[in-house]
């Protein structure tokens, strides 16, 4: 892949994206930290056939309250990160789940 140079927080980065991934989390109905791989940007979905919505945040202690909420079929933007563990997820309902789609 070629390699990309782009701005996060007016801050320039270059990235190589020589490799990417895309995963499934089980789902859980209590705050679950996200596994360890390494990586440069990451995104999430909620996908289309959860029942319920799904919650994003950086912190075990998140909550609902203080985390991105994911209603069946959204996709998060990329966050440039160079850990998949630096996110932790919640699900509403035990039918539901998130996916995540990484470039390393």
């Amino acid at each position: 892949m070629s390699v990309g140079n782009f701005a996060f927080g007016g801050v320039q980065r270059s990235y190589s994206f020589p490799e990417a991934g895309i995963g499934r989390l089980g789902n859980s109905t209590s705050v679950v930290q996200m596994p360890s791989i390494e990586c440069e940007q990451v995104c999430f979905q909620a996908p289309p056939g959860n029942t319920g919505d799904v919650y994003i945040g950086t912190s075990a202690a998140m909550g609902t309250a203080h985390a991105i909420v994911l209603e069946a079929g959204n996709w998060s933007p990329y966050f440039p990160v160079d850990n998949l563990d630096k996110f932790f997820y919640i699900c509403e309902d035990a039918a539901s789940y998130v996916v995540y789609s990484l470039v390393r």
